[in-house]
């Protein structure tokens, strides 16, 4: 968790105290670590998780460790894409300086071809959903923002501690190039993150 912290920490350079973060699974372990980072930095958050129970207790947290912050919460549920762009139309245009995405770890087989209904099922939550948040908040964020998918790979080897989840590691690689491309007049910073060795 510390090496991911110290990404954030090389990462947050662009954005000042009292930017506008929306952290998607920010109750999960390495969306907290995130946020409460965040939150050390002065950066105002949008909390976004599928569960209001912990949501608030994330928000409780934060509040007791850096009073100075500005705190909302969103419920988007990954396996419910409705939820995307109920939570979108809550903000206004521009009031977001960046998107960290953090998606649902892929959950496949390791030995087998997994089915067709798995492969969706996995599609359709790892990389689908996550990029229906970048579509629905592409408004909300202002020019010069930033973007952070926590997922992707660069290496150009067969990873076997990750057998099948490889290709939506790799699809999300791919998909970052495109938003950098689909975005270039707007001057998003884009970066994948690798999860899992470093």
């Amino acid at each position: 968790m510390k090496r991911i912290i110290y990404f954030f920490i090389f990462f947050l350079v662009i954005h000042a105290e009292g930017s506008t973060i929306l952290v998607t699974a920010a109750t999960g372990g390495l969306g907290e670590a995130i946020s409460m980072h965040l939150a050390s930095e002065g950066c105002d958050l949008i909390l976004a998780g599928r569960n209001p129970v912990k949501l608030d207790a994330l928000k409780s947290k934060i509040r007791n460790e850096y009073a100075g912050v500005e705190l909302e919460s969103v419920l988007i549920d990954f396996s419910d894409t409705k939820t995307i762009p109920e939570s979108a139309i809550k903000f206004e245009k521009d009031s977001i300086d960046g998107i960290v995405l953090i998606g649902p770890r892929p959950s496949l087989s390791k030995k087998n071809i997994p089915s067709k209904e798995e492969w969706s099922a996995c599609f359709n939550e790892t990389f689908i959903a996550p990029l229906e948040v970048v579509r629905s908040f592409e408004e909300k964020i202002k020019d010069g923002g930033s973007i952070v998918v926590m997922s992707g790979s660069t290496s150009k080897s067969y990873m076997p501690n990750y057998p099948n989840t490889n290709v939506i590691r790799l699809a999300w690689t791919g998909e970052v190039k495109n938003l950098a491309c689909f975005f270039g007049k707007r001057k998003y910073e884009l970066m994948p993150f690798l999860l899992g060795r470093f």
